[in-house]
């Protein structure tokens, strides 16, 4: 067995170099203010480590195994653990001493001891499922962890009542349903037309499922909900496994598709499905939908092009800067017969990794908290943004920009358009924020906005705490972490009292419009 050795890229240097380490930090240093009271309860985050070298060298900075991450508060004191989510794949690496799967989600690209082994990293989001931690990524089941230790219990598939072989990375709590809803994309299989809605409750049980066929095997990470609806959008980056094979890329940009958008009305069926057809359009991440008489209203961070760029091309390979993704709104008419939707003009600066205050997802809301980032002046100086926060050709678009230090903590009201946001100042970054309601009843917006800072000369990481309306006054609190945390992608706040009730007590106590 050789000892691992990284290449020479800027992926795997300076900040990007991989961590392979599980940490557990007590009662971190406090650097600055004073801790609000009131905050207790767990924030999960997860995010992508390499547990070996790459099988041919190259990679994209969102592949590597899951590295999980828990912040526990009680009552100002703020504790920190890691651990790498030992799945199928983690531990036929571990065995083997050296990385299996090759190129990004490609399945023709395994090591033939592989063969049988899912490729599923596990490391993008996480959310509470009973008394587990479910870890999320889009292309396997989750798996479960202990909540306080992070240790890795197995394979989560509902007790065996979840048909999908792969559910996605980003499960909504209907705060007043007090349900999670989830879906499969390619649910069959890699290049599959299926997908599979699910609706649980708390505890994992299944209160709704539908199966449908997609227009085309395409890229759907995120979705949304309404009280009474589902939004899935699929725009035209496309799995064909035989471009797949020929190439070695899990997905191509072909905008002759269009966006197509599903609206799916809740506890309905496959046949109630709407279907709405809109220009060659993509995104990441969703923020919000919500119904607004007979308009749907479907919020998101949208690139007129291919913001995925940085890594999956047109099919004649070449990559070319993206319009950067800023907010803008979509706008759904169900009471007339069309088949078509609006988008409205984009409202902010470039921006990514948007959340709101999760006791308003599905309904009206007003505020967004987000990073804020600038585009560069070319590919050259993208490269090289990326190349300073160890990101393979990084900087080319508003969504790698979140990862380079070239980032701020912003909100957005949208009702006055006003833009709050505090830089951490030059060589830092920050990761997604997590708002967490000052108490269950609290107004909309009225609580306390958690990030990560990487000061990246440093090599470590600090805690920072905001009020969630007052982020240009700087944080409440700062904490040193004690130790560099690389990345992270997406997580969830859990109030201690939920780990007691498996409930998010919440969702009745909160005046939502047309509840």
């Amino acid at each position: 067995m050789k000892a691992p050795h990284f290449p020479n890229l800027p992926l795997y240097q300076g900040w990007g170099r991989p961590m392979r380490v599980e940490s557990s930090v007590d009662s971190l240093v406090l650097l600055d203010g004073t801790p609000p009271e009131g905050l207790n309860g767990s924030w999960y985050k997860v995010g992508p480590d390499r547990q070996y070298p790459p099988r041919h060298g190259d990679d994209v900075f969102i592949d590597g195994e899951g590295m999980a991450h828990v912040f526990h508060f009680d009552r100002g004191t703020v504790s920190y653990r890691s651990r790498w989510i030992r799945n199928a794949r983690f531990l036929a690496q571990e065995k083997a001493g050296r990385s299996l799967f090759g190129e990004y989600r490609n399945p023709f690209d395994k090591d033939p001891s592989a063969r049988d082994i899912s490729g599923g990293t596990a490391n993008t989001n996480a959310v509470l499922c009973g008394d587990q931690i479910l870890i999320l990524k889009e292309d396997d089941l989750p798996y479960a962890v202990h909540p306080k230790t992070l240790e890795t219990i197995g394979r989560f598939d509902y007790g065996g009542k979840v048909k999908a072989q792969r559910l996605s990375a980003h499960p909504k709590i209907d705060p007043v349903a007090d349900s999670v809803l989830n879906y499969g994309n390619q649910a069959k299989g890699d290049g599959t037309l299926d997908m599979a809605f699910y609706e649980f409750d708390q505890e994992g049980n299944i209160r709704d499922e539908i199966w449908f066929d997609a227009p085309f095997a395409g890229h759907v990470h995120d979705f949304c909900f309404t009280k009474n609806y589902v939004v899935f959008a699929f725009h035209p980056l496309v799995t064909d496994l035989e471009t797949v094979k020929r190439t070695g890329f899990f997905f191509q940009w072909r905008p002759q598709h269009g966006m197509k958008i599903a609206v799916l009305k809740r506890r309905g069926t496959a046949a109630d499905i709407r279907w709405f057809d809109g220009p060659p359009v993509s995104f990441g991440h969703t923020v919000n939908a919500f119904e607004e008489g007979s308009t749907l209203c479907f919020d998101l961070l949208m690139s007129q092009s291919n913001v995925f760029s940085f890594h999956f091309t047109a099919e004649d390979g070449k990559r070319s800067m993206p319009d950067p993704q800023k907010l803008r709104r979509i706008k759904i008419d169900l009471a007339g017969n069309g088949a078509t939707y609006q988008i409205t003009p984009e409202i902010g600066p470039i921006c990514e990794l948007a959340r709101i205050d999760d006791r308003y997802l599905g309904y009206p809301y007003r505020y967004i908290w987000t990073l804020f980032g600038g585009p560069p002046s070319s590919p050259e100086a993208g490269a090289a943004q990326g190349a300073m926060a160890g990101v393979t050709g990084g900087g080319t678009d508003g969504f790698i920009d979140i990862f380079n230090g070239e980032a701020d903590v912003g909100s957005i009201d949208r009702h006055t358009g006003a833009i709050d946001k505090y830089s951490f100042g030059p060589r830092t970054n920050v990761h997604e924020s997590q708002f967490v309601p000052r108490t269950p009843d609290s107004p909309e917006g009225d609580g306390w906005l958690l990030t990560i800072v990487n000061r990246l000369e440093e090599h470590r990481s600090e805690l920072a705490i905001f009020d969630a309306l007052k982020l240009s006054a700087g944080p409440l609190a700062l904490y040193d972490i004690g130790v560099r945390v690389r990345s992270t992608f997406h997580g969830n706040w859990v109030p201690e009292e939920t780990f007691r009730t498996h409930r998010y007590a919440m969702s009745r106590k909160v005046s939502v419009s047309g509840v």
